[in-house]
């Protein structure tokens, strides 16, 4: 029991930090985290974080996304996402949003595609993830009410 204990308070101190950094990252206008919650708000189902927000002459961002493995194929993520880069493009005027993805996870290429996301090519050694460099395939999304602005 003691072990449990000290596993809950240290996730909700790393929880309470991850959720320090996204509010400051708010506010400096670098990332925009969000979530979506059960019926009960008692469990994070998805969440995605639009970062390294640029404006200037680039106006974009990186996409990253999770859900909760028993949510997935219900269509949660892509009604998030959906909803969640309507709004940076219109809150944020941003131009460009970009997402990457292992090519060897089907699921997420088949939401970026259905999202309208394009293919732009494929970076060999992209991320360390689970401590081996990983291959990304590359794509990005424009805004479309910006086309020859």
């Amino acid at each position: 029991m003691g072990a449990n204990k000290s596993q809950r308070i240290l996730w909700f101190e790393e929880t309470k930090k991850r959720v320090e950094l996204n509010f400051e990252n708010f506010h400096l206008g670098s990332s925009i985290s969000l979530v979506v919650f059960d019926k009960s708000q008692s469990e994070i189902i998805c969440s995605c974080t639009f970062s390294n927000i640029v404006h200037g002459a680039f106006q974009a961002c990186n996409l990253g996304y999770s859900i909760s493995e028993k949510k997935q194929g219900a269509g949660l993520m892509f009604e998030m996402l959906q909803a969640s880069i309507q709004y940076v493009f219109t809150e944020y005027n941003l131009h460009r949003v970009m997402a990457n993805y292992i090519p060897s996870n089907i699921r997420s290429g088949k939401l970026l595609d259905k999202l309208g996301f394009q293919k732009e090519g494929l970076a060999k050694s992209y991320l360390k993830i689970a401590g081996f460099w990983q291959d990304h395939v590359l794509t990005s999304k424009i805004n479309q009410s910006q086309i020859g602005i």
